[in-house]
């Protein structure tokens, strides 16, 4: 397959973002079988572009909120030679059709359609989010992956910390509104749940505190694209007390995997996930 270039707004030694982390592993999967170069989005210049272009490489795009026009422009002109790996809703000025009925946004909210619809193709999280682009942006190459990415050290990680419950909730204390902590805190209060509300956690400490809770609360404000948290607390047992918004939970596997069965499961889809992307890169190639 040919060379890569992955540009993303941030990667995983700037930010422990859900998006990052999956990132991260598809990197180290895709490393395995060809070169990549890595760039943030404000760094890569139109002269990168045309240098990388010139020497017969393909281009994945994560997160493009600080790519220039320049280079969103030109890439358009030339779609066999990207896709795009969309974590949440940057076809929205909003970045959130849950404000709309039925996530149906007015025409005057959308955004970026043309650099969506020039791609390659556009990997989706779940269904569910392949659904909520297509009903808004009307673009016929989107593709579900149906599951996010964790590394095999990741699910061993998370493997060994399952243990005991407690009798507690874990609420995470996310600074970011659309995480709806004070939804998770009314609801706790207002059913007589005890629980606890910690800060944000590094990923590894996050893993083995949440283990010991019985239940995780976590009510978004947004619809998640996946929610990664929804199912690293299934995976590790806990009960699940949230809403529709995560569209994991939406998945035909979901309502039959828990507990170890569970990681079992994600751990066979990284391969299925990471061979549908090259799968689409080697047509590129043969294009």
């Amino acid at each position: 397959m040919k060379k890569l270039v992955f540009i993303s707004d941030f990667f995983s030694e700037h930010v422990q973002g859900g998006a990052e982390i999956y990132d991260n592993v598809l990197i180290q999967e895709l490393k395995k079988k060809t070169k990549v170069a890595m760039f943030q989005s404000h760094e890569f210049g139109l002269k990168h572009l045309d240098f990388y272009l010139s020497h017969d490489y393909n281009f994945i795009i994560s997160n493009f909120v600080n790519l220039s026009q320049e280079v969103i422009k030109r890439l358009q002109s030339i779609g066999d030679r990207y896709i795009i790996i969309e974590h949440d809703h940057k076809y929205l000025k909003n970045r959130n059709p849950s404000d709309f009925k039925d996530f149906k946004a007015p025409q005057q909210f959308i955004i970026n359609k043309s650099f969506y619809s020039s791609a390659k193709k556009v990997f989706c999280q779940t269904e569910k989010h392949r659904s909520v682009i297509y009903q808004n942006l009307k673009i016929d190459n989107l593709v579900s992956l149906s599951c996010s990415l964790w590394s095999k050290e990741q699910l061993d990680l998370i493997r060994d910390s399952i243990t005991e419950k407690n009798d507690r909730a874990y609420v995470m204390n996310d600074k970011n509104p659309i995480k709806g902590v004070e939804k998770s805190i009314k609801l706790c209060e207002s059913k007589g749940i005890p629980y606890d509300l910690i800060d944000k956690l590094p990923q590894e400490e996050f893993i083995k505190k949440l283990a010991k809770y019985d239940k995780f609360v976590f009510f978004p404000k947004t619809l998640e694209t996946f929610s990664r948290v929804i199912l690293e607390a299934r995976m590790l047992g806990c009960k699940l007390v949230t809403n529709n918004l995560n569209s994991c939970t939406h998945e035909p596997w979901f309502k039959d995997c828990k507990g170890e069965a569970l990681i079992d499961f994600v751990d066979k889809q990284r391969d299925i996930v990471v061979e549908k992307i090259i799968d689409c890169l080697n047509k590129q190639q043969e294009t």
